[in-house]
């Protein structure tokens, strides 16, 4: 569906800073593709934007940010990922019309779902 770079985000540690990595999204194929990406951390992360469609032959770029926290990387090292579902979607569609049951697979709807870990470099 949607290539993701890079499927490993590496984060410097660094207590109580605000901190941004940055996920590419491209779309090789000649449809419209939705992408709906979702948090599975115990940290507070932010990404902008979170939802969209990417045009066909074409890309996007997503910006995560660690907020400021402090907790240890030891405790959450393994506990960091991300998952980005995208789905074919109508060339009308725009990011406000999506709602997650389109990233649900039932009924033949085809969703892919691709891990994004989280390193946490020293």
């Amino acid at each position: 569906m949607l290539v993701v770079e890079p499927l490993e985000l590496r984060f410097p540690y660094d207590l109580n800073k605000k901190i941004s990595c940055s996920l590419e999204l491209t779309n090789e194929t000649n449809a419209y593709k939705a992408f709906n990406i979702e948090m599975m951390s115990p940290l507070p992360y932010c990404t902008e934007p979170g939802k969209g469609v990417v045009s066909p032959r074409s890309k996007c770029s997503v910006n995560v940010t660690l907020k400021p926290h402090d907790t240890s990387p030891r405790d959450i090292q393994h506990a960091c990922k991300f998952i980005m579902r995208s789905t074919k979607v109508d060339e009308l569609l725009c990011s406000e019309d999506l709602t997650k049951d389109m990233f649900i697979k039932e009924d033949g709807n085809v969703v892919d779902e691709v891990n994004v870990d989280v390193v946490f470099d020293a």
